[in-house]
């Protein structure tokens, strides 16, 4: 026999008896289950204030919101934490009604005479002349709409030889021999780039303007456009280094990736310089 068990003092052999330690032992156990499950939230907590990001702090006083009540009597003699004061900016409310239209927008007046059997006066019946107006502004959407642009080159010979034929120049292309014109290419550069729309939107959004181009054609386009801004890029890239700082970020895109059976993860990685070189 260990010296536990010879220590430990006798069951009880009486059912009752025994039915009463175990309730007894089964209090005791719930206690302790709950003390222990109020020191980990107290652990927690802490350790979020201590480690957690800013916005995951607390003050130290509320963590005696969650404390036990305490007995009858019994007065707690330390004073209360006292919070640290933030001075936060008050909040400014933007008024009521609409924001004035800005006064570089291109305007087009379209006038609302009246009516001629409206013009007699219902008094004396002589005709009502004009003597002011009254103006009211509508903000109104006009489409993206596609053209042909022929570029017509005239040529010209010598009447008496027959010969020497010249042919008037054009001008520079973005891509020669191609068909998109430089607007065209800014707008495919930056829905693609700066509102993010994918070539098979752009190619659907194009379909609906009567113009079949397959998201192929759109990447090749790219492609030479960004051979096209390519001295641009050196340019923002020379101003960048010479800045005393440099700021940097990355924004996540998903790339297809034909060797995988999903998409991969790429970045685009943006470079600031300071403010001489911004």
């Amino acid at each position: 026999m260990s010296t536990d068990a010879a220590s430990s003092p006798p069951l009880p052999e009486d059912v009752g008896l025994c039915h009463a330690v175990i309730g007894q032992l089964q209090d005791t156990v719930a206690t302790q289950q709950r003390e222990l499950e109020q020191l980990k939230h107290y652990v927690a907590q802490l350790l979020r204030q201590r480690y957690g990001p800013r916005s995951e702090k607390i003050d130290p006083a509320q963590l005696a919101l969650f404390d036990a009540p305490t007995e009858a009597g019994e007065v707690d003699t330390e004073p209360p934490t006292v919070a640290e004061e933030t001075s936060v900016r008050a909040h400014v409310r933007r008024g009521g009604g609409r924001n004035e239209l800005p006064t570089d927008l291109p305007r087009k007046r379209v006038e609302y005479p009246l009516p001629p059997e409206q013009l007699p006066c219902p008094c004396c019946g002589q005709e009502r002349t004009k003597f002011g107006e009254e103006v009211s502004e509508q903000l109104e959407f006009v489409p993206a709409s596609l053209l042909v642009i022929e570029h017509v080159r005239f040529k010209y010979s010598c009447r008496h030889c027959q010969e020497q034929v010249a042919v008037a120049e054009k001008p520079p292309q973005p891509i020669e021999k191609g068909i998109p014109g430089p607007g065209l290419l800014a707008f495919v550069g930056t829905s693609k780039f700066s509102d993010h729309l994918p070539l098979y939107r752009l190619e659907d959004i194009l379909a609906r303007y009567g113009v079949e181009l397959s998201r192929a054609t759109l990447c090749g386009w790219m492609r030479q456009t960004a051979e096209l801004v390519w001295p641009l890029y050196e340019l923002m890239q020379r101003r960048v280094l010479a800045s005393r700082v440099i700021h940097t970020d990355d924004t996540p895109v998903q790339v297809l990736d034909p060797s995988l059976p999903h998409t991969r993860t790429g970045r685009f990685w943006v470079y600031i310089g300071d403010a001489r070189h911004p």
